[in-house]
């Protein structure tokens, strides 16, 4: 069975749903650990050609896909 937590990251003003089996998910840990993978997900839309390959490399490794 899925959960869905809709996070709100009350530092940078944005809110992010997370679809989970886990229903004892703890947001706070997961928040620390996919701060900077949501960072680089923001940022890629704006970098340049050279920079998103960087990023997607980084996000790649991580499991998260980008288009």
């Amino acid at each position: 069975m899925k959960h869905c937590h809709v996070l709100e990251d009350y530092d940078r003003g944005r809110k992010v749903m997370v679809a989970t089996t886990d229903s004892y998910f703890d947001w706070r840990r997961w928040m620390r650990l996919n701060r900077n993978a949501m960072e680089a997900a923001e940022e890629y839309s704006k970098a340049d050609p050279r920079k998103q390959e960087l990023l997607r490399e980084f996000l790649d490794s991580l499991g998260i896909k980008v288009g």
